[in-house]
């Protein structure tokens, strides 16, 4: 609600604020909240491609791990030593191309996708808090108001992350699983 004081607009308090908030995401369709949330990641599509790449590897290598020790177990319980070696070997050329392949991606970790994604956040979002009313920001606080849009954007990128990298860990697994 806008505050109007002898023709000149005071402020906008956070009950507004709030409500229009909440209007525009409960009027929202599941597919839009979702493209909304993922806004950051289709802005750097290199960036998200990294880390699907990542965790692909990373959830492979954790599923080859796990069938590798099964088969070490079913042929150390037969005694079928050929095999036994056979798979230690595979296991181990497996293990050094893993190994290569992280050393390659090593530069890949969050801090090369998160502070691109914040900066897109930032970007557009501070954008819109620079174009508000400077008394209603003082009334309640600039460092106040800085300190939730960085939480907030701190909060959002890391759960974009988190949820592509749990997204296709549980994916790989429940494919190689069952």
């Amino acid at each position: 609600m806008y505050v109007v004081y002898k023709g000149v607009c005071i402020g906008i308090s956070f009950y507004y604020i709030k409500e229009r908030f909440y209007s525009q995401i409960v009027g929202m369709s599941i597919w839009k909240t979702i493209v909304r949330f993922y806004e950051p990641a289709r802005a750097r599509p290199t960036l998200f491609m990294r880390w699907i790449f990542q965790s692909i590897l990373f959830s492979l290598f954790d599923v080859f791990t796990i069938l590798v020790f099964k088969w070490v177990a079913g042929y150390a319980e037969s005694q079928n030593m050929l095999w036994l070696s056979t798979i230690a070997w595979i296991f181990l050329f497996l293990s050094l191309i893993y190994t290569i392949c992280k050393y390659f991606i090593r530069h890949w970790w969050w801090a090369q996708s998160y502070y691109p994604f914040r900066a897109h956040v930032f970007q557009k979002y501070m954008t819109r808090f620079f174009q508000l009313d400077y008394t209603t920001v003082d009334r309640y606080g600039t460092g106040r108001f800085v300190y939730i849009i960085g939480k907030w954007s701190d909060e959002w990128i890391g759960a974009i992350i988190e949820t592509i990298y749990s997204f296709i860990d549980v994916t790989v697994k429940f494919i190689f699983f069952f």
